[in-house]
């Protein structure tokens, strides 16, 4: 773990990066896979510091890998993983209105389903990353699921909601 932490502080160097990126691939690979077994919490940590390098560095060519990480189903990646995956998306299209990534994004937010809701870590990151986007669009989605509590995931709601209003102050007028 503490190599993986030491890898998102350090790691500036694109050929770093591209050597994590293959290392979070084949990682993504084998618990896509049908034959994976459930990741650690170790295994998690690790990974996501490795995430959290491409989202701090900007590093777009983990872009496609970190979308993977979006759904609820079909591998085994933990919620800490995916968090990580999500939050870096945030940092990666930050101040873009990428439609396709903020619909995505909203179907976490809204999963309630009594049976099985998103896990509120992910819901935690997806409000982290829709407010790093800052798309006015994003208001309606955010207000209608921040549960206005002192929770955490009422203060990523309500800090996703500033940065909305800040771009929205910022916008020129028509």
């Amino acid at each position: 773990m503490l190599a993986g932490w030491a890898l998102m502080e350090l790691a500036e160097e694109a050929d770093v990066l591209a050597g994590m990126l293959e290392h979070a691939e084949k990682m993504t690979a084998v618990l896509k896979s049908n034959n994976a077994v459930p990741i650690t919490t170790t295994d998690q940590i690790r990974l996501s510091y490795i995430h959290q390098a491409f989202g701090k560095n900007g590093y777009q060519p983990a872009t496609e890998m970190l979308t993977k990480y979006i759904p609820k189903s079909g591998h085994q990646f933990g919620p800490v993983a995916r968090a990580s995956a999500i939050w870096a998306l945030g940092k990666l299209n930050k101040g873009v209105n990428n439609k396709s990534l903020l619909t995505s994004l909203y179907g976490r937010i809204s999963d309630l389903n009594p049976l099985n809701p998103e896990d509120p870590l992910v819901r935690f990151a997806c409000n982290l990353a829709v407010g790093e986007m800052a798309s006015l669009e994003s208001r309606e989605t955010i207000e209608k699921f921040n549960e206005g509590l002192p929770t955490p995931l009422g203060y990523a709601a309500n800090w996703a909601l500033s940065q909305i209003d800040q771009a929205a102050a910022k916008k020129p007028l028509e």
